[in-house]
This record gives structure tokens, sequence and C-alpha cells, in this order.
């Protein structure tokens, strides 16, 4: 049945992406709990398997609010998974939803949870059982990243089964994975956060609800739309093909989340706001889920994000110091990202009462401004990182992110990690 036959008063739902119909739907306009009892109805599924932050489930009553929703179709829950999934964690959960038999997996929270949900339908579909079949799931993948620039429509290797089990996320982040075609999961071998790509990874329904992240802390919230914003600046700023409707994507969403941030931190309740930064962050994906590849904010912040930093938080400590590394090589890509930001009425406002102005400011110096202005942490100082050996370590392990490769100034040695590193050190 049609995800928009029969729909809900209000009820919104389209495309997650134009280029990709009939795959992938973003749903809005009503509470959570109306919109998943309808798409679960019209695509005739029974047995429910749910994953929701511990925050959630601990602090408010929205796991009881799922719970109810779903009824009996309901057959596991997940309560809680760690940040950057662990390889042992990806295999147990895996483990749990097949021996429940579901036939839908929904998620209710962030980032984490999300990546793992989508790991996990990936490694029933590969037969995966142990961390070495997982590792090789990864290495299978890893050829898109290096050899196909625009894989939206690649063929995909014989020997790689997509990801079927369907995926419905109810996301209280901005971090966006579940657009996303690539997931992360940490190696506890060596501590490397290894990556997965593969369209059938991107969820088959994202449904946002703004009175949900009202639950959410103001600094997840912040933290995670810088996120966003990282997508955009890093797409636009690329070398790599472009396609013009990938640029409008990446810069309507850049201005989106930008400016909705900016009204949040005057007034945290402003549900309009939130879907605004919401349906951005949608945007923001748009080049990514296209294979328009980032650059080492991303590929730094993975492996940054191992030393128990947020996702978030490594955007905002790197994304405005790799744009200055950058800066020699890509300054005209860069400046369709600064030259965005600038001439929206409301975002140029708050930046000029910060000292700044848009002929003077570099895009390193807007997003640092922004930043401020969000609150967020800036250096590595600021969220416990810090000794040589540690920014040592943090330098070996990047250079085994594909990202660094496809940076605009390629970074294949650590001496060149660490120079952007001593930027933020705080």
């Amino acid at each position: 049945m049609p995800a928009n036959e029969h729909p809900l008063p209000n009820e919104e739902t389209r495309p997650m992406f134009p280029w990709r119909p009939g795959k992938g739907l973003l749903s809005y306009g009503c509470a959570f709990t109306e919109l998943l009892h309808a798409h679960l109805t019209r695509m005739g599924k029974q047995r429910v398997f749910v994953v929701v932050s511990k925050s959630l489930a601990e602090s408010t009553n929205e796991l009881d609010r799922l719970k109810e929703c779903l009824g009996t179709t309901l057959v596991g829950v997940k309560i809680g998974f760690p940040s950057h999934p662990p390889f042992e964690d990806v295999l147990r959960l895996t483990s749990d939803i097949q021996q429940a038999d579901a036939d839908a997996v929904v998620t209710l929270g962030g980032g984490s949870i999300i990546d793992a949900v989508k790991l996990v339908t990936f490694s029933i579909a590969n037969d995966v059982h142990d961390f070495d079949s997982l590792e090789g799931l990864s290495k299978a993948t890893a050829y898109t990243m290096e050899t196909d620039n625009d894989y939206a429509n690649y063929t995909d290797s014989p020997n790689i089964k997509p990801a079927t089990l369907t995926k419905i996320s109810i996301p209280t982040t901005l971090s966006a994975g579940e657009y996303s075609p690539y997931a992360g999961a940490v190696d506890p071998r060596d501590g490397v956060k290894k990556l997965f790509i593969h369209q059938s990874l991107i969820c088959d329904v994202v449904i946002l609800d703004p009175e949900l992240t009202k639950t959410v802390p103001e600094w997840v919230w912040m933290s995670s739309g810088v996120r966003s914003i990282d997508h955009c600046v890093e797409l636009l700023s690329s070398l790599r093909q472009h396609e013009t409707l990938t640029e409008e994507s990446a810069k309507k969403g850049l201005v989106m989340v930008a400016r909705g941030l900016l009204k949040l931190r005057l007034n945290p309740q402003d549900a309009d706001s939130r879907l605004e930064t919401q349906i951005g962050s949608n945007y923001a994906m748009d080049g990514l889920s296209r294979g328009v590849h980032l650059g080492a904010s991303h590929a730094i912040g993975h492996q940054l994000g191992t030393m128990n930093v947020a996702h978030g938080h490594t955007s905002c400590i790197l994304s405005p110091a790799v744009m200055k590394y950058n800066a020699s090589v890509n300054a005209d890509r860069q400046k369709r990202a600064l030259d965005t930001l600038w001439e929206d009425p409301y975002i140029s406002n708050v930046l000029e009462r910060r000292g700044l102005t848009h002929s003077q400011s570099d895009l390193g110096d807007t997003l640092h401004g922004l930043f401020a202005e969000l609150g967020v942490p800036q250096t590595l100082k600021d969220v416990g990182v810090s000794g040589e050996q540690q920014l040592k370590t943090l330098a070996q392990r990047s250079l085994e992110d594909p990202w660094c490769r496809t940076n605009p100034i390629s970074l294949t040695r650590p001496e060149q990690v660490m120079e952007i590193l001593r930027k933020v050190e705080g």
C-alpha cells in the first residue's frame, strides 16, 4: 500500500531524496506515535523490535508511549547502546533481533543506536556472526568510497547482500545518520572505527517530531546540529564532482540548520525552529548520500569519537580548523558555503554582533564565530583530550579513515593530521 494512502490529518510524507524515488520516506506533521502506527500498518508489519536511547527510556515516558502504540506487535526492546558502536555490541544486538524474528526495527533516539541498527540489518543480510566477518564486510564495501564518486545507482558487489529488514527511525538528534548509506563501528582489536557503505543502510522511513526533541539536552541538539553544518560545508568545499541539485540542497540545509539553531538558543521551546533544523539535516545529507566524499573534519572526527567524545562535538572542534587548513587549495569552493551563511539576514546579523564581517572573515572564522554563539566546545582540551601521546594516537588512527584521502589536501602522513590538531589543542 502506498505510504501516502489514507494520510493522517496534517501528515506530510515525501521522498528523502528526489533522485531516489520509492526508496526512503520522510514523514512529519503529527505525533511520532500516530505516524509510526500508520506506516507500520501500511507496510503490514507485525513483529517490531525497538531500540531506544537510555536517557529517553529512563527520564521520559516516551518508551511507554511507544509500547502503547505498538501493542501486541512489539517483540523486543533494547534500551541504550554505547556511543560509536563496538563490534561486540553490534553482534549481540544482531543475535537478539534474529531470535525475536522481527520484521521491522524501530529506533527512538540518536546516532549511535541508528548506526547500530543499520549495521545489524546489514549483518543479518550477509550472515555476519563474528569480528572477522564484520570486518570483512567493512572491507568489501570500502572499494565504493575509493572508486565511485556518485554511487546513487552503483551496481552492488554480487558478494554483498542488501539489508532488507525494515528500518524506521525516530531521531532525537541532528546527526542525520538515518539518511546516510554509511555506518561505523569500533573494532576493539585495534581501536579503529571501521566504516561500512551501502545504499540499503539508509533507513526506510524517518519520522520527525519536534515536540519529542524538547526532551533532548540543549548541548546534544546544538552539537549534533553542528554535525549537520559540517556535512554541508565539507560537501560544498569538496573538490570532487558535484551535481547542481546536490549543491543547492547543501546550501539550503546549511541555512536551515544554522538559522534554526541560533533561534533555539534564544527560545528552546520553538517547535517551528526545531522542525526547520530537522528538515535541514535531511537536505544536508543529499550530497553525502549521492557519493560526494567528505574530508578531514569527518575523518579525524570518526577516530576522535573513540576517545569518548560525542559525534557532534568532534565537528564543533575540527570543522573551522579543517577549513583553515584546506583554504590554500579550495578557497573558491569554501566561498560557496561562506556566502550562503552571510546572505541569510538572520545569520549575518548574529555574526556581525560578534564583530565579524563578510568581507574580512573566511569560512573558518565564520564557523568559529557561529559555533561560539551556539555555546559548543571548540578545543580538544574542552572535551578532555590532551597530551602528546593521545594526539599522536589520534593522528595515526585518523589515517585509517578513507576520507583523509578525499580531503581537498590529501592526508597521508601523521604530521599533516597533527598540524590540524595543533590548531585546536586549547
